[in-house]
């Protein structure tokens, strides 16, 4: 996918992004597309990855919001 064209692989998560966020539904960035896919069991790169259902794991998705908001407030004061 060429990343300027109309339709490419950058429109469609830019997409994705924009629904979740008018949908409130958490958005984190993270990872390559390599590490990605690994964490998930794949050995493809993986651009998304969806939690349909945090049900069992709702204190390790807590956790996950509460950390990526520190970072995200680290780096908007240092962005390196």
């Amino acid at each position: 996918d060429d990343s300027t064209s109309k339709g490419s692989l950058n429109d469609k998560i830019s997409d994705l992004i924009t629904v979740c966020k008018s949908k409130e539904v958490p958005v984190i960035y993270a990872l390559s597309r390599r590490k990605l896919g690994k964490s998930v069991g794949k050995k493809l790169r993986t651009s998304v990855v969806a939690v349909l259902s945090a049900d069992g794991a709702n204190e390790d998705l807590k956790a996950a919001l509460k950390l990526v908001s520190k970072l995200r407030s680290a780096y908007a004061q240092d962005p390196k």
